[in-house]
C-alpha cells in the first residue's frame, strides 16, 4: 500500500509517504505558521519529491487525537477531503499510539506517551514493549487518560515498571516533574524522536485496515476527531457568596 500520513495534532505538522511499510518521503515542519497555512504546501512538496500525485495513493492515515482541538480539525478535514477526492480509505490513528511507536526501544521496556494539555496536565498512554519473533510489539497496559503529571507519576510507580521511556511534547513541558518523582526509572527518548515520526502512523493505519473486516468504517463520513478531555479543575466556592 502507498499511504499518505498526516499529523497536525500538536505544534509540529508532519506528512509522509510510505510504500509497503518503507518510508519514501517525509516532511516535518515546526514554525510560527498555523497548520492551515503549512499543511497543504508540505503535502505538495511531499509528492513533488518523489514525482507522484494524490491519484497514486491507496489510503490516507491521519492522526486524529488527542491533541490540539484546532490542529486536529485541520488535519482530519484535509485527510477527509483528500481521501474523498482520491476515492481511497481514510484511517484514524491515535496520537498516543503513534508517539509510542516512534519511541524505539530494545527488549522488554515500558513506554509512556505524553501530550501537553497545559498547567502540568497531560494526555497519556502507557505501553509495554516486548520482542516477539524478532519484532517489537507495543501493548497498551492501561486505558488512555488525562491527569496532572504528578498523579501520572504516582500511577506509574504503582506498576513497578522499572525503566520507562517517555515521548511526546508533554516531556518538554513537565520533564522536571518526571525526573524528580520517578528518579532513575525515568528515561527520555532521543531528541530526534521526541515529537514522533509521522511515518509510524502509516504502519499503525495499515495494521488497523488489514484487521478490520468492515471496510465501510474507513470512509470520510465515518472518520471523526478523538477528543480526550482533561478533567475539569474545580474552583472552591467563596464562603462569603450565598448559594441560590
Amino acid at each position: 500500500m502507498l499511504i499518505l500520513s498526516i499529523d497536525t495534532s500538536c505544534a509540529t505538522a508532519g506528512v509522509s509517504l510510505t510504500k509497503d511499510g518503507i518510508v519514501i518521503s517525509e516532511i516535518s515542519v515546526k514554525d510560527k505558521n498555523t497548520h492551515s497555512v503549512k499543511l497543504m504546501p508540505a503535502i505538495e512538496m511531499l509528492f513533488k519529491n518523489v514525482v507522484m500525485s494524490v491519484s497514486d495513493i491507496d489510503a490516507v492515515a491521519v492522526v486524529n487525537g488527542p491533541g490540539s482541538y484546532t490542529g486536529l480539525r485541520i488535519g482530519v478535514s484535509a485527510a477527509k477531503a483528500i481521501a474523498y477526492s482520491a476515492d481511497v480509505p481514510v484511517i484514524g490513528v491515535n496520537t498516543l499510539d503513534y508517539l509510542a511507536k516512534s519511541a524505539f526501544t530494545i527488549g522488554d521496556e515500558y513506554v509512556c506517551s505524553v501530550i501537553d494539555a497545559r498547567n502540568t496536565h497531560v494526555y497519556y498512554g502507557l505501553y509495554k514493549s516486548t520482542i516477539v519473533n524478532g519484532k517489537r510489539v507495543l501493548s497498551l497496559i492501561d486505558d488512555y487518560g488525562a491527569m496532572p503529571s504528578e498523579e501520572l507519576c504516582q500511577k506509574i510507580k504503582a506498576f513497578e515498571a522499572g525503566k520507562i521511556v517517555f515521548v511526546g511534547d508533554g516531556v518538554l513541558a513537565n520533564r522536571e516533574i518526571y525526573s524528580d518523582l520517578l528518579g532513575d526509572c525515568y528515561v527520555e527518548v532521543d531528541n530526534g524522536l521526541m515529537l514522533g515520526r509521522i511515518s509510524q502512523a502509516a504502519a499503525i493505519a495499515e495494521e488497523i485496515y488489514l484487521k478490520e473486516k468492515d471496510l465501510k468504517k474507513f470512509t470520510a463520513t465515518e472518520l471523526d476527531v478523538y477528543y480526550l478531555r482533561t478533567p475539569r479543575i474545580s474552583t472552591p466556592k467563596n464562603k462569603n457568596t450565598a448559594e441560590g
